[in-house]
C-alpha cells in the first residue's frame, strides 16, 4: 500500500471515528478517541487491504472503509464475543451457527 492510500485510509477512519462519536452522543473523552481511533485505524487498513485485494476502485474503497470504521468499536466487540464463546464451548458454537443455518 503507497503513502497516499495509507493516508487517505486513516483520514477516512479518523473521520468515521469522529463522526461516530459525535452521533452517539455520549461524553468525548480522550481515552474514548484515542481507543476508538486505534480500533478503526485497526480495521480500516484490514479492509483497505481486502479491497486492493479484490481489486476494488478507489472511490468504492473509500466507502467500504467508511461504513466498516464507523461501526469498528461494534464489529471488533462482536468478534471478540464469538471469539470467547468458541473459547468456552467450540461444539455448542458449531452447533448454533449450524441451527441457525437449518432454518
Amino acid at each position: 500500500m503507497d503513502y497516499l492510500t495509507w493516508f487517505s485510509v486513516m483520514f477516512v477512519a479518523l473521520s468515521a471515528t469522529i463522526v461516530r462519536l459525535l452521533i452517539e452522543a455520549q461524553a468525548l473523552t480522550v481515552r474514548g478517541f484515542i481507543i476508538s481511533s486505534i480500533m478503526a485505524a485497526f480495521l480500516a487498513y484490514i479492509t483497505a487491504l481486502y479491497c486492493m485485494e479484490i481489486e476494488m476502485s478507489a472511490k468504492m474503497m473509500g466507502v467500504t472503509v467508511g461504513l466498516v470504521t464507523y461501526q469498528a468499536v461494534n464489529i471488533l466487540t462482536g468478534l471478540g464475543k464469538l471469539g470467547a464463546a468458541f473459547a468456552k464451548d467450540p461444539i455448542a458454537l458449531a452447533e448454533k451457527i449450524r441451527n441457525i443455518f437449518k432454518k
